[in-house]
């Protein structure tokens, strides 16, 4: 991932935010650090698409589907059609982090299952938050716990993803 990207998603964050750019650090966490809700994800999500032109794809979420286990709603994710979305392309890296480099989906799914929030936090390149444990194992949590985990370093390497699959 480039300086560039990294430094993009900074500015864009501080600026929603009105916070200091110092204050959006690579390692700050979404949610806890940075009080981003819902609504200021969705327009996190147009601006990141705007500044770098890449297209975050759909998701199409429902309270059901964000109340599954992590690793289930995972696979339900991936076996939607579409791109890699950014919850898959976290599991990718905790794989990759684990040992999992290159896996096929299935290896990457066993793999995934093996970790702990602890393993999801330090490949995402942030501290473990506050309202989870780091031992925790990714199976006991939620998919929608994993929107803890997000860091501002997470989304600027799916920004790199996203533009490298474009070509």
């Amino acid at each position: 991932m480039s300086e560039a990207v990294l430094d993009g998603v900074r500015d864009i964050l501080s600026g929603q935010l009105l916070r200091k750019r110092d204050d959006v650090r690579a390692e700050s966490l979404l949610v806890q650090d940075l009080d981003v809700d819902s609504l200021g994800l969705i327009e996190l999500i147009f601006a990141v698409e705007e500044k770098f032109g890449v297209e975050f794809p759909d998701l199409k979420t429902s309270a059901e589907l964000l109340l599954l286990p992590l690793p289930d709603g995972l696979a339900r994710i991936e076996a939607m059609p579409g791109a890699t979305t950014l919850f898959e392309f976290m599991q990718r890296e905790v794989a990759c982090a684990l040992g999992a480099t290159d896996a096929d989906g299935e290896t990457r799914d066993r793999v995934f299952r093996t970790a702990t929030v602890a393993d999801v936090a330090r490949a995402a390149g942030g501290p473990v938050p506050t309202a989870l444990t780091a031992e925790t194992p990714v199976a006991a949590l939620r998919l929608a716990d994993l929107f803890r985990l997000i860091t501002v370093d997470v989304v600027a390497r799916y920004v790199a993803f996203l533009r490298a699959a474009r070509g």
